[in-house]
């Protein structure tokens, strides 16, 4: 997953509005979204190499979501797990999000450089194993892609400008959201940051959504909560060059 936006708590009827894209290679195998075999009650994309997911929300309201975090400093090695088994055990388990992210600090080295969302619908939590400290986030919109949270990445921050304004109608247009995550826009290098890759990928990996030759954004997920815990998960997915959705709607459970 590499750009996440989302409104917590801000919107009069809906204090979830999530949405995301994932880049990953083109060859790598992946499931779309749907329930798990496994465990049914689990709504999310998996990568069938290393059995995570990059997404999801499961019916008692638990949702998690992971980045990788792009720095010369922070190289993967030998032996690591899957960043997505941070947001498969959050979903499959039952520890509130701040037990879980003190655990996820305490075995941060057994990753690569990540950005970990987990929360419920009392509260949701940051933490990257790269730069920062857990937190509590407060209400409020935000974005992240593959530096830290708060980092001003270009296409964050303007998603996150977009997204403000899609969600300002009291009804949000799922379309709308997701065009946002669907712009090709790059950026000159000055704006970018400096994270190890050459230069002409860097600016290619600027765009919300991404095209490389071997490599681009695969999928856009959006999940939406409301008041009545009434929830909506939809992905789009581009593989091919061939759009496809999946959607479901629930009730969450208690």
């Amino acid at each position: 997953m590499c750009l996440v936006v989302w409104g917590w708590k801000v919107h009069p009827e809906y204090p979830l509005i999530f949405i995301a894209n994932r880049d990953e290679a083109y060859g790598r195998a992946t499931r779309v979204l749907s329930p798990w075999h496994t465990t049914p009650e689990i709504y999310a994309g998996r990568d069938e190499v290393a059995q995570g997911t990059w997404a999801g929300i499961a019916q008692n309201g638990r949702f998690a979501a992971v980045t990788n975090v792009r720095h010369p400093a922070v190289q993967a090695s030998e032996g690591q797990q899957s960043r997505g088994q941070l947001v498969r055990h959050f979903l499959e388990g039952r520890q509130d999000p701040a037990t879980y992210i003190a655990k996820a600090e305490n075995e941060k080295e057994q990753y690569a450089g990540f950005n970990l969302l987990v929360g419920n619908m009392q509260q949701l939590m940051y933490y990257s194993n790269a730069s920062e400290r857990p937190r509590s986030l407060r209400r409020g919109i935000y974005a992240l892609s593959n530096g830290a949270l708060g980092d001003p990445w270009p296409k964050a921050e303007e998603s996150k400008v977009a997204f403000t304004r899609a969600i300002s109608c009291r009804k949000p247009v799922f379309d709308d959201l997701f065009a946002i995550m669907q712009n090709p826009r790059t950026y000159p290098t000055h704006l970018l940051p400096r994270t190890g890759v050459a230069e002409d990928v860097e600016v290619a990996l600027s765009a919300a959504f991404v095209k490389l030759p071997q490599y681009g954004t695969r999928s856009t997920l959006l999940m939406v909560v409301n008041h009545q815990q009434e929830v909506t998960v939809q992905e789009r997915t581009y593989d091919a060059g061939a759009e496809s959705t999946q959607s479901y709607t629930f009730q969450l459970t208690r």
